[in-house]
């Protein structure tokens, strides 16, 4: 009689723990669970299926947690290694008269060459351009002296590097090559046929 009373005390035999056990510590929680004299195996089984059910929403939801976290730690990431990249963000000046490119740009590197003479604005010359260099590229700046307007862009190297990908270019310059805001023609030397640089025309 003894001996019975202290089986039905056993710890496993205790229905609530076991039941607890089963979704906090479920290893033990199913041992616990099948050798319990208390619940029968009908119950056993659904308890069983339950926990794995629940154990599987766990996991499944903790699983796309992480992958929807790494994916926009990689879109970041991607985000943030192309803004270091950027040299010249041609799109942003697309609207902008020569005066405003330089505010943004800095001075460019034609210094006393910068304006026409004033023979040459009598003569009503219609283009003109600056020069800006940054990180070993150059943008250059085709404006009309007498409207300031700019005409387009041509961006390039200013090194002896040969620009072999086009798509480190458009990289340089935040440019796309779909963009309905500009057209792109890619400049190629006649003689050595290399690429020498993209020329961008506002729309």
């Amino acid at each position: 009689m003894e001996q019975k009373e202290t089986k039905q005390n056993n710890w496993y035999n205790k229905t609530w723990l076991v039941l607890l056990l089963c979704f906090v510590f479920f290893p033990i929680g199913l041992f616990a669970l099948w050798i319990n004299s208390s619940i029968s195996k009908v119950w056993k089984i659904v308890i069983t299926i339950l926990v794995i059910l629940f154990l599987a929403i766990v996991f499944s939801d903790n699983t796309k947690t992480s992958t929807t976290s790494k994916k926009e730690n990689i879109a970041i990431d991607n985000k943030t290694e192309k803004e270091h990249q950027i040299v010249f963000d041609v799109p942003s000046l697309l609207n902008k008269n020569i005066d405003e490119i330089r505010k943004d740009l800095g001075q460019p590197i034609d210094k006393e060459m910068l304006e026409p003479t004033k023979v040459q604005m009598d003569m009503n010359f219609e283009e003109w351009d600056n020069n800006f260099e940054k990180n070993g590229y150059s943008l250059l700046v085709t404006f009309n002296p007498q409207t300031r307007k700019v005409i387009d862009f041509f961006l390039s190297t200013t090194t002896s590097e040969k620009i072999d990908n086009i798509d480190k270019i458009l990289m340089i310059g935040n440019l796309e090559s779909n963009s309905s805001d500009y057209k792109l023609k890619t400049i190629i030397a006649l003689k050595s046929k290399e690429i020498t640089g993209i020329k961008i025309t506002p729309n």
